[in-house]
């Protein structure tokens, strides 16, 4: 018996954990956050959830500006990135 199931990554989907480390690691190391609070911040923000925490900082504003910027203009297709990979 098989089972009608089928799971497909989008290059969307590959950027989107990408930049949700990556700003992860920079909330992190920036602020002195430890690291799960800095990936829930990073990723709350990056699928346009919302920052739940306030940031207390202007670098910390500025940066989670530009995250939700990039992550606005990935989701609404005004930019759009592909990663080719190859087997």
């Amino acid at each position: 018996m098989k089972i009608p199931f089928s799971l497909k990554l989008g290059n969307l989907f590959f950027v989107t954990v990408f930049m949700s480390f990556f700003f992860a690691v920079l909330y992190w190391k920036l602020f002195k956050i430890g690291f799960m609070s800095s990936l829930y911040k990073s990723i709350s923000i990056q699928t346009i959830g919302g920052d739940p925490l306030i940031p207390k900082t202007d670098t910390e504003k500025a940066i989670i500006s530009l995250q939700c910027m990039i992550a606005y203009m990935m989701v609404s297709g005004i930019i759009i990135v592909s990663v080719g990979l190859s087997y």
